[in-house]
């Protein structure tokens, strides 16, 4: 007699593929790039503050409006996090 465990795996969700328009690079460091994009030709979409690079190799960090001032907000955003980021490099390098 055999008795075996039944793993019961989710199923996949759908798949979807997005293509962006970078509108704004804040530049690389230490292999990652982060940049500011939104969904191509889909203005009314939200800007999108990304880190490109890494093990996962895309990383969402936050979203904004899509209005200027969203777009204002995002590159704020954009300049301290690649502050941050040039910090913990010279910091992890060292």
């Amino acid at each position: 007699m055999s008795v075996a465990e039944v793993i019961q795996f989710p199923g996949r969700g759908e798949t979807r593929t997005v293509h962006f328009t970078e509108m704004h690079s804040f530049g690389d460091i230490g292999g990652l790039r982060l940049s500011l994009v939104q969904e191509r030709d889909q203005e009314d979409t939200p800007y999108v503050l990304v880190l490109l690079g890494g093990a996962d190799g895309f990383q969402i960090l936050e979203t904004f409006s899509p209005t200027p001032d969203g777009m204002e907000s995002g590159k704020a955003a954009g300049d301290v996090a690649m502050r941050a980021l040039a910090a913990a490099h010279e910091t992890w390098s060292s």
